[in-house]
């Protein structure tokens, strides 16, 4: 990685950078087929590799899907700077590369967080998705930058911020119910069945455990009340989440060939 931006020989940005070929993650993933991001992880996966051979620090190659599951989960965007980074260097018609840095911010590369000396360099915690600029040179990692074609959700100074609402869940502890409808109608009535299960607790702290909503709760003293009643913990705790956002859903991505 250069510390300080140098001449690369590139041709002047005076007509500004090209039109962005993607806008966000989701025309990205819908303009390219499965088969075409794999072979583009491919190929960076494979350059990755390479330099890392000749530096010979790296326990363990990277893969495509290392790449993949690193891209798809910035959704594209620099993680310095925040420009969507999903472009490939610029060729001519005859296939020879052209000049890079009027798009370098939307040249989508896979960055390596610290320069790690113990074998660790390619592990997953120290992978990042990052445009070439901001790859190339330590100093142009800038929140927000425009420069060299950046391509940002949001170009003005105050930038709309979303307010989500925490969904709030409360729950209801039903011990009294419970003992109630098995005839204990006193808290030392439960103390030696406690007791009968390796469970030794004072007088005072079962009276707290079943008048009281305990914030804490063992795993032993659950089962052993549900051992005592016969009933399931979904008898004893019920919980409610009322007019509050949905639950985020439970999703479990797969990876194909």
């Amino acid at each position: 990685m250069l510390i300080e931006p140098r001449d690369l020989n590139d041709a002047p940005e005076d007509d500004g950078p090209p039109p962005p070929i993607y806008t966000c993650w989701e025309d990205y993933l819908a303009r390219t087929t499965e088969r075409e991001r794999l072979e583009w992880c491919r190929v960076k996966a494979k350059t990755t590799n390479r330099r890392r051979l000749v530096l010979d620090r790296a326990a363990r190659a990277i893969t495509a899907l290392d790449v993949w599951q690193v891209a798809e989960a910035a959704q594209g965007r620099c993680t310095y700077c925040g420009s969507l980074a999903l472009e490939g260097r610029p060729s001519g018609h005859d296939g020879r590369p052209t000049p890079w840095t009027p798009l370098g911010r939307r040249i989508g590369s896979l960055e390596h967080r610290l320069q790690l000396t113990d074998g660790r360099w390619n592990d997953a915690a120290n992978l990042a998705w990052a445009c070439l600029w901001c790859n190339t040179w330590e100093t142009e990692r800038r929140p927000g930058a425009t420069d060299h074609g950046a391509l940002q959700d949001r170009l003005s100074e105050n930038p709309i911020v979303e307010v989500t609402m925490a969904r709030q869940v409360t729950y209801a502890w039903k011990l009294r119910e419970v003992m109630a409808a098995n005839g204990m109608f006193a808290a030392t009535d439960l103390q030696p069945h406690l007791a009968d299960r390796g469970l030794e607790l004072s007088s005072v702290q079962v009276w707290r455990l079943v008048t009281g909503t305990p914030e804490r709760l063992s795993l032993p003293f659950l089962a052993a009340l549900c051992d005592i009643f016969q009933c399931t913990p979904a008898d004893l705790i019920t919980t409610d989440a009322p007019a509050t956002p949905p639950a985020r859903p439970l999703t479990q991505r797969k990876w194909s060939t």
